[in-house]
């Protein structure tokens, strides 16, 4: 045996001392009984008085925490180390090399590992491992059981704590140490506590008080436990339940324990996408980006000729618990430290619905005319500056929104492109047309038996303009006078429909000059062919205009062939105007739930489904602020009002929600706390009247904000005229 002598003048005493000590150790009653368990497999070895070389014993001698060991390098005193103890940990350090783990190593597997690390520096170093001494014996026994890799009996010695533990019976059996739960049994006189280990911060932070002493006796249970999972489907790349875990792996469906939304939606991938070269304070779900990450517009053109701006907009809901709470989708994702982006719970199921862009017609003075595409929430003038801006002055220009039931909304261009108020810049709707023409302009719609129905375009005539004029220009009536009928639609300043009878007959031939009137902007003319049996349906459908129906067809098919009724429509007064006879008609039952309705119509009828004239308005703090019909037949309450407006801003103060009621003596303020119907209690869900107005303050109520609300109730018919509601 090579006794090795380098880098110390005491290195031949220390060998001697060794043998010395291990005699007077391993002569013990406890050491020789020390066998099996833990660190020390094998019986602690006898080393001969002499001290000069290593018996046969120690070869398989497994070191452990409080072991001291003496390093030499041949040649290099530099590298020694004398009485190195082997920490709890079992991690040496090397001055210069680092970090070793040598315990449950034996020596000569420690000297194996020290000579390929110090081997980095120098070439072919020849390194010795001593054994100086033993650790001292055990101080007991404690016990682990549950979901770990090797339960059973270990000896421990004082100091020993939790994390020693962890690495002796080879960590948690799945590797997941943070879905664990674990409990330390211990003896306290005669009683048995149970004292609640966090593993996990055992693990990461040792000596920690979470990393607790261990005493003899005591019992250790570990129990793997099944995450927590919440559940996302609708618009998302990756639908299906993710688990809530402490630390997430980017490769599985998991976020973080203390998720928000945003950590959701990153991790499942919102299918508009998340910006991925973005980054937040948040995601840890597995997605690239973070909470802070933005939602990217997602082009839906036809052609180069169409458009698409802004971001793609989405909508949701949370079920919690059997409560449906609205989601602010956009807003969580680029305000993450809003209200918006909600905390998740164990067991929140997650819909999101991505809204659909819309179509807007802008024709005009706007250097680029045509039909774009836009997300929801656009106004006249990002649609304006969309088309390639304005070509003459605001105060040159007539600019109307024409909306399917022929509603036709002005727009004063100079209080818009101003915007001091979010009313002046109206939002638009799928299917509208922005039209800009000069104030002298009106635009008139020709349909049935003439030579070139207008279809969606509308003539455009002068202010003088007759309703000869407008047949002349459509390419005049086809069949023989005798055989048809023509009416004009007219919508009227309070929204309201009419409709005038013209003798086609004396109008061609001039004998009753009464017959060609002056025509109304948005008039719509329809030439009825009677040997077809065509019939005119307008008013609240999607597409006005006239129709042939087929033997045994009735009213309901003259309403569905025009597409159907809006949201909008007051079904249970619909009127068929037949020859200047009205007939009012209760068509609820039969559009809404199919009920049978016989109603025969005849060639020429006007079928006309009129605007819900009773609605409610919504104002302030809600995503989509304006009118909301009032159901027919249902009742409208405070929650279906505020959802049917877009739901409450993120920054809304929803604790003190104001209903202002006109009453015969005055406005009645009605302070609901909306928060508590989110919460179930429905006692605050109040049903509202016509002509209500909701606030939703985003601060705190002032009475100038009460003022400001209960003045939208005198500007209520109004904002009805104006806005052809």
């Amino acid at each position: 045996m090579r006794v090795f002598m380098s880098g110390s003048s005491t290195s031949r005493k220390q060998l001697l001392s060794l043998g010395l000590g291990l005699s007077i150790i391993t002569s013990s009653p406890i050491a020789m009984a020390q066998s099996g368990g833990g660190f020390g497999d094998s019986s602690r070895p006898t080393v001969s008085s002499s001290g000069m070389d290593i018996p046969d014993q120690v070869k398989n001698y497994v070191l452990g925490s409080g072991d001291k060991l003496r390093i030499a390098v041949e040649n290099h005193p530099e590298y020694d180390q004398d009485n190195v103890i082997v920490p709890p940990d079992g991690l040496i350090v090397l001055p210069v090399f680092g970090t070793l783990q040598v315990e449950g190593k034996t020596r000569a597997q420690v000297q194996t590992a020290l000579t390929k690390k110090i081997g980095t520096r120098l070439r072919s170093p020849h390194v010795t491992v001593s054994i100086m001494a033993l650790r001292p014996a055990s101080s007991g026994y404690v016990f682990v059981i549950g979901d770990v890799q090797a339960p059973g009996t270990i000896d421990i010695r004082n100091g020993y704590r939790i994390s020693n533990l962890l690495a002796r019976v080879g960590g948690v059996r799945n590797g997941r140490i943070d879905d664990t739960e674990a409990t330390l049994a211990r003896s306290k006189g005669k009683q048995k506590i149970q004292i609640p280990v966090d593993l996990f911060k055992a693990s990461t932070s040792p000596k920690s008080a979470a990393d607790t002493v261990l005493q003899s006796g005591d019992i250790l249970t570990v129990r793997v436990k099944d995450p927590a999972q919440v559940a996302i489907n609708g618009d998302v790349r990756v639908p299906g339940f993710y688990d809530m875990r402490r630390v997430p792996h980017a490769a599985d469906q998991e976020i973080p324990m203390n998720a928000h939304l945003v950590d959701l939606l990153v991790a499942a991938g919102l299918t508009g996408g998340v910006a991925a070269n973005t980054t937040g304070g948040g995601g840890t779900g597995g997605s690239a980006g973070g909470a802070g990450a933005a939602v990217k517009a997602v082009s839906t053109n036809a052609g180069p000729t169409n458009a698409t701006t802004g971001e793609v907009q989405y909508t949701g809901f949370l079920m919690r618990k059997g409560q449906k709470i609205t989601l602010h989708i956009n807003d969580a994702i680029k305000f993450k430290d809003s209200e918006s982006n909600i905390a998740l719970q164990a067991g929140d199921l997650v819909t999101v619905e991505k809204v659909p862009p819309i179509t807007v017609y802008i024709n005009g003075f706007v250097n680029a005319p045509n039909a774009y595409t836009f997300t929801r929430g656009v106004g006249v003038v990002q649609a304006i500056a969309q088309a390639g801006s304005l070509t003459k002055p605001t105060e040159k220009i007539n600019a109307t929104i024409h909306r399917k039931g022929n509603l036709i909304i002005p727009v004063d261009l100079n209080r818009a492109f101003l915007g001091r108020v979010p009313e002046d810049n109206p939002l638009l709707e799928d299917q509208d047309t922005l039209q800009l023409d000069e104030p002298n302009i009106i635009r008139v719609y020709v349909s049935g038996a003439v030579g070139k129905p207008t279809g969606p375009d509308a003539l455009r005539l002068p202010t003088n303009a007759t309703v000869l004029d407008a047949i002349t220009q459509s390419g005049g009536i086809t069949p023989n006078p005798d055989t048809v009928t023509l009416s004009i639609l007219r919508t009227l300043s309070n929204g309201k429909t009419t409709i005038l009878r013209v003798d086609p007959i004396t109008l061609l031939n001039g004998t009753d000059p009464s017959q060609n009137g002056q025509l109304k902007d948005g008039d719509v003319i329809t030439v009825a062919d009677l040997q077809k049996r065509i019939v005119y349906v307008s008013g609240q459908v999607a597409h006005s205009g006239a129709l042939e129906l087929k033997p045994g067809e009735g009213l309901i098919q003259a309403i569905a062939d025009a597409g159907g009724t809006t949201d909008t429509a007051a079904l249970t007064r619909v009127t068929v105007n037949r020859l200047g006879e009205v007939h009012t008609i209760d068509a609820y039952n039969a559009l809404r739930m199919g009920a049978k309705l016989d109603f025969p119509l005849e060639a020429g009828d006007n079928i006309i489904v009129p605007l819900n004239e009773q609605r409610v308005l919504v104002i302030a703090g809600v995503n989509k602020p304006g009118f909301v019909p009032m159901p027919e037949k249902k009742t409208l309450t405070v929650l279906d009002a505020i959802n049917l407006a877009g739901g409450p801003q993120y920054n809304a103060k929803i604790q003190e929600v104001l209903v202002i009621r006109q009453t015969p003596t005055g406005n009645n303020n009605i302070t609901i706390p909306y928060d508590r119907i989110q919460k179930g209690d429905l006692k605050y869900n109040i049903p509202l009247e016509d002509h209500d107005v909701v606030a939703v303050p985003q601060g705190k109520i002032s009475g100038n904000f009460i003022q400001k609300s209960a003045s939208y109730i005198g500007l209520f018919g109004f904002l009805r005229s104006f806005a052809g509601l």
